[in-house]
């Protein structure tokens, strides 16, 4: 059964309906949970070299809710990380506090290897989950699509639009992504 007081908006095609919103049910509130956290970003972050480049994979997971995620890899070191609401956010209606979180294992229906991004670019991402991280969650507008599309807006990728992981997916798609379904990397870091 649905859970009252927390509510999504409702889309039809690309429009938001305004004032029309159902309840979230026990399932998308499962998936809104943040299961691992980080609570330490620069402990994270550890492994990689901000002067040498990486590769990006961007994913979207169009069940339910859905959500998207990002994969950073440098040599042998994999992050795998998407933007959340903390907990106590979801009796906020979908508001409030947010967190960031290892997505490791995280299924997805839609992915694109962006490829590589330079040292500056790496940089600028790492920054850019620092300033999301306890930043302010919202459902509707600051939710884990908009990080993904702010991480995308970085590379120079114009990525309007709803910030809705299905919206995404198309978008991922039309970039030359794939819609084959699998689960995110595991996160693994090679130095102490």
């Amino acid at each position: 059964s649905p859970v009252e007081g927390i509510q999504i908006p409702v889309y039809r095609g690309n429009q938001s309906v305004v004032g029309d919103s159902r309840p979230l049910s026990p399932e998308e509130i499962r998936m809104l949970t943040a299961r691992d956290p980080i609570t330490n970003l620069k402990q994270f972050f550890r492994c990689l070299d901000r002067s040498k480049p990486a590769n990006l994979t961007v994913y979207a997971d169009r069940k339910d809710i859905g959500h998207a995620f990002i994969t950073i890899t440098q040599g042998s070191n994999v992050l795998t990380f998407g933007f959340y609401p903390k907990l106590e956010a979801l009796a906020k209606r979908g508001i409030g506090p947010g967190t960031l979180n290892n997505d490791s294992q995280h299924l997805y229906h839609t992915s694109l290897n962006v490829g590589n991004i330079s040292p500056a670019q790496l940089t600028q991402i790492i920054n850019l989950a620092e300033r999301y991280q306890n930043s302010w969650y919202n459902l509707a507008t600051h939710n884990c699509t908009t990080f993904t599309k702010d991480v995308m807006n970085i590379l120079g990728k114009n990525m309007q639009g709803l910030d809705i992981p299905s919206f995404f997916a198309d978008k991922l798609v039309q970039m030359g992504g794939v819609n084959r379904q699998g689960f995110g990397p595991y996160t693994r870091r090679s130095c102490n």
